[in-house]
């Protein structure tokens, strides 16, 4: 594992954090504004301005752990777990909250 890969990486996901968290609050808005929210809704959105950034932090922090330990170049996959978590929170707001009529 290339320490300027994982510099660089660390510095991306870091930033993608900042932008994640900005983004969320933003659609977190919108979506309140346009749906008809429950309690569980609610929590969902306003979790999801911390767990998202929350997650590219801690991709990156995995990421520099497995350098210190001395992991193989496959430990960079961690990058990809964020991603996972966005396409749960887009796949929840489409599928389970509803539409204001």
């Amino acid at each position: 594992m290339p320490l300027m890969w994982v510099v660089i990486g660390t510095f991306v996901q870091l930033g993608l954090a900042v932008y994640v968290f900005i983004a969320s609050v933003f659609a977190g808005g919108a979506i309140a504004q346009h749906h008809v929210l429950t309690d569980f809704d609610g929590k969902v959105i306003n979790s999801s301005f911390f767990v998202l950034p929350l997650s590219f932090v801690s991709a990156a922090i995995l990421v520099l752990i497995q350098y210190w330990r001395g992991g193989s170049g496959t430990s960079f996959w961690w990058y990809a777990l964020p991603w996972s978590v966005i396409a749960l929170y887009i796949f929840y707001s489409m599928v389970f909250l509803q539409p204001e009529t």
